[in-house]
């Protein structure tokens, strides 16, 4: 890709970026910490319990069962997170999707309307002032050729 087309700025929309980085950065430093606590809680007692150094294969079992143990444990709490967190974002494109899909097709679907806590909402407030637009030319447009006609 040419230079000319590259992006420079990196936060097109820092605000939803900025959260959803926010959290999935929060997820991340609860794993570091949990695998921390869990590191720190099956050791230490393999370590202080042998009076030399500690049996490899019993420190290697004990690391095995902590990987697994944080992955049965952070796995399903980040996909629940992360859908929750992308619903709010695929919720929205969905909606906007189905709006314009009815245009597109000669209906009027009327105003675009999506939950209050969804992001994009500036998106469905530019649909709006874009659709009211149109719809005024189109009326407006109408009137002069009913005044030509009579």
């Amino acid at each position: 890709m040419s230079s000319k087309f590259k992006r420079s700025k990196k936060l097109v929309n820092s605000g939803l970026q900025l959260r959803l980085i926010g959290a999935f950065g929060g997820l991340a430093a609860m794993a570091c910490m949990f695998q921390v606590y869990l590191v720190h809680s099956t050791l230490m007692p393999v370590i202080s319990a042998s009076d030399g150094p500690p049996d490899t294969a019993e420190l290697y079992g004990v690391l095995i069962s902590n990987v697994v143990l944080t992955f049965a444990v952070l796995f399903p709490l980040m996909l629940v997170v992360g859908i929750l967190i992308t619903h709010r974002v695929a919720g929205p494109i969905y909606r906007f999707e189905q709006h314009l899909g009815a245009i597109a097709r000669g209906e009027n679907p009327g105003v675009c309307r999506i939950r209050k806590g969804d992001e994009l909402q500036g998106l469905c407030d530019s649909i709006n002032a874009a659709m009211h637009n149109l719809v005024t030319q189109t009326d407006a447009s109408e009137t002069d050729e009913d005044r030509q006609a009579a």
